[in-house]
């Protein structure tokens, strides 16, 4: 069945990378970086794009795309003489979900690409700085962001008791922040201490380079007719600051008074409204990778079709001492060994459960922990995961039902309770349960009910069929409703689709492809629930 176009943007962004160099604590202006790019552990390096510092910045153009793990290498030379000043390896996912990286240069050349122009390394120490925004150019139209600005206990400044106060906004005008440039500069307000000045509407790109955690100065000024204007303090602010504690108050300060005068306290509060974006209606997936912290959920299958452990030909079967995986083994490296699941899985803690099994009380539940915590049923990381399921296998007999949905209802439970109701047009948590089977489903019914029901929540859930027997997984391709809309038998529809099925089997000649294909419609659903919800992105706004 054909899938649906994916929505713009979802599967790849094309990003700007600005990359700021510093040796020995000081940005450098004359450097040279290469930028490489290496897809698996196995793959190759292949240079991407080189470039001389300009304006004590270099920047490069990459595509991003969300199923691809990729690690990107920063190879940094002296432009002149090409000696070797350092290099960093960095997960790809990691560039482009802060906004900014800073990473220590290593100061030894690598082993795994000859550099034939390094002719010797160097001893500075050094650390290059990443930040990474969206091109503008597929962002149109660009927002406006609207700022309203007023000001309280402002000094006397005039003989008559009063002030003209007036504002400007300055951002840094580089990654060295080194200096200001303005922005904008407010009307003046005549004879007030109290001034609130009308809404200001400025181009978002404009104000912070496109980056609302970027600093701002705001400097307050007092207008002179006959002479030289005032300056009566300033503040320092981010756009984000100003959006996560509407209203926000700072503090004015003028620095020579503070410096000069012990018991200077301030010279007046500067307060901000709340701040609206003005544009746009729709996002871009890369504008979301800042906000985005997946909740990773993992579900296998002890049915007795898997065979006993102990039996070589079993899916389950595994010898650690001969370094052999079982086949769910398998899948889980894959999708979880150094992957985007785990780059932006925050604070790396993967809820794993089993189910078709039987414990030797005789108790079959519909499902259980792999840890054994009914508490508290995160592993830690990959390993922990391993660990626990590894363990299970020695502690259960292979059962059954292959029932599906009280795991989609588990998840889709913990999905509504993560939805931030304090802040509903921003996306929080996104929950991904992915189930590892090996055969076909026994609860089509009910598992398409709670897809349906789950289908307005902050989640997807991916079927991985494992194995090579010859299963028909007609049932399953069913709730897999790419270009048709998913329904119950009573009619209720649901508003998005969430589900993808992959049949492991498929990729036996590409495993890289395999992963690629399990994560590839996930940026297309995490878009459509943020369309959905009319979810805006927190970080970014164009």
């Amino acid at each position: 069945m054909p899938s649906p176009p994916p929505l713009p943007g979802s599967q790849q962004s094309d990003l700007r990378l600005s990359i700021a160099t510093a040796l020995d604590g000081r940005i450098a202006d004359a450097v040279r970086v290469s930028l490489y790019s290496r897809e698996s552990q196995s793959g190759k390096w292949v240079e991407l794009s080189h470039g001389d510092a300009k304006e004590r910045e270099t920047t490069f153009v990459i595509t991003y795309e969300f199923a691809r793990a990729r690690t990107l290498r920063f190879l940094v030379q002296d432009p002149k003489t090409n000696r070797f000043l350092g290099f960093v390896d960095v997960a790809e996912s990691d560039v482009v979900q802060g906004n900014e990286t800073c990473l220590a240069l290593i100061s030894s050349p690598p082993d795994d690409l000859q550099v034939a122009a390094c002719t010797s390394a160097s001893s500075q120490a050094a650390s290059i700085t990443v930040r990474a925004t969206p091109l503008m150019d597929s962002l149109e139209p660009r927002t406006l962001v609207r700022l309203v600005l007023k000001a309280d206990g402002l000094p006397k400044m005039d003989i008559g008791g009063k002030a003209d106060p007036y504002f400007k906004i300055f951002k840094h005008d580089s990654p060295a922040r080194d200096s200001w440039i303005e922005v904008f500069k407010s009307d003046v307000i005549k004879n007030t201490l109290e001034p609130t000045w009308k809404p200001t509407e400025i181009e978002f790109q404009a104000i912070c380079d496109s980056d609302p955690g970027n600093e701002l100065k705001v400097e307050l000024w007092d207008w002179d007719m006959a002479s030289s204007h005032d300056y009566i303090g300033s503040a320092l602010v981010t756009l984000s600051q100003i959006e996560e504690s509407s209203p926000l108050e700072l503090q004015i300060t003028n620095e020579k008074k503070k410096a000069k005068h012990s018991d200077y306290t301030n010279s007046g509060r500067l307060v901000f409204e709340p701040i609206e974006y003005l544009g746009r209606t729709t996002f871009h997936f890369s504008e979301h990778l800042r906000d985005l912290d997946l909740a990773i959920s993992i579900a296998v299958d002890f049915t007795s079709s898997n065979g006993k452990p102990s039996d070589p030909a079993s899916l389950h079967h595994t010898d650690p001492g001969l370094g052999l995986c079982s086949a769910y083994e398998d899948a889980l490296n894959l999708l979880l060994a150094d992957t985007p699941l785990t780059h932006f899985n925050h604070d790396g803690k993967i809820t794993a459960f089993g189910f078709g099994a039987r414990f030797p009380d005789g108790n079959a539940p519909p499902m259980f922990p792999l840890n054994g915590n009914f508490k508290d049923s995160h592993c830690v990381g990959l390993e922990g995961l391993l660990e626990s399921y590894r363990k299970v296998l020695t502690e259960v007999s292979f059962f059954g039902p292959t029932n599906m949905a009280p795991l989609v209802e588990l998840v889709a439970g913990w999905a509504k309770k993560k939805v931030d109701k304090y802040r509903p047009h921003i996306l929080g948590k996104y929950s991904v349960l992915i189930i590892l089977t090996d055969g076909e489903i026994t609860d089509l019914k009910p598992t398409t009910a709670a897809l349906v029901r789950a289908s307005s929540l902050p989640m997807s859930v991916v079927v991985v069929g494992i194995g090579k027997r010859d299963v028909e997984w007609e049932e399953l391709e069913k709730l897999d409703a790419d270009g048709q809309v998913l329904q119950t038998d009573r009619g209720d529809k649901a508003v998005r689709d969430v589900l993808q099925f992959v049949k492991m089997s498929d990729f036996e000649a590409d495993r890289e492809a395999f992963r690629r294909t399990v994560l590839e419609e996930i940026p297309d659903q995490i878009m459509s629930y943020c369309k959905l919800k009319g979810l805006r992105p927190k970080e970014l706004r164009y």
